[in-house]
């Protein structure tokens, strides 16, 4: 860090957390070796196969602000993973610079139709590599596997254990679009922008 930050505690308290146990107690047991192979399949690592049209793509390119980025494809990859779960998804396309943008909403029901949902939200788009634009001068997508396709991964394992537990509330996972730089989290504020309006 530069030597003008100068670091300050802060002391703050936080309220202590009422011990509930955890909701869920047991993953299923190949839990970890599917979220690494959606984590490369979705990092571009590795070929991603689709479920229902059985068709293959490598997601080499999930830069939002790129015109030849592959993000809808990675939203049809999804939307035939929930497909294939039996949870229905609904789309929110929008135009950001004339390129078109989608959220995908993957809904899993709950019991209580009058309970606010539970959102739990990842991003599907990847950020420029700064290094090799600094090296040669072109913009080259970065592969994303920590910024986000860890987090795309955990909400695609995490969807069949929440479905086939007995919830009040629905939950919603949201894979948003256009949050890299410069982007500025375009798909979180269209979402939001929807929300307020309906």
């Amino acid at each position: 860090w530069p030597n003008n930050i100068k670091w300050k505690k802060e002391d703050i308290t936080l309220p202590d957390v009422p011990e509930k146990g955890a909701l869920i107690k047991d993953w299923p047991k190949d839990f970890i070796g599917r979220y690494k192979e959606d984590v490369l399949a979705l990092s571009g690592e590795k070929a991603a196969e689709f479920p229902m049209s059985k068709r293959t793509a490598t997601f080499k390119n999930r830069s939002s602000t790129d015109r030849d980025n592959q993000l809808q494809d990675v939203v049809m990859y999804l939307e035939e993973r929930y497909k294939e779960l039996g949870i229905k998804t609904h789309r929110q396309d929008f135009t950001s610079r004339g390129m078109k943008q989608t959220n995908l909403i993957a809904v899993i029901p709950g019991s209580d139709p009058s309970a606010r949902p539970v959102v739990m939200a990842d991003h599907i788009d990847t950020a420029f590599s700064d290094d090799i634009l600094q090296s040669k001068g072109k913009r080259s997508a970065a592969p994303g596997a920590d910024d986000n396709a860890t987090g795309t991964a955990a909400l695609l394992e995490t969807a069949p254990v929440l479905r086939d537990m007995k919830l009040l509330r629905e939950v919603w996972l949201v894979h948003l679009t256009g949050e890299e730089f410069p982007a500025d989290s375009l798909g979180a504020r269209y979402f939001v922008s929807r929300l307020l309006k309906d």
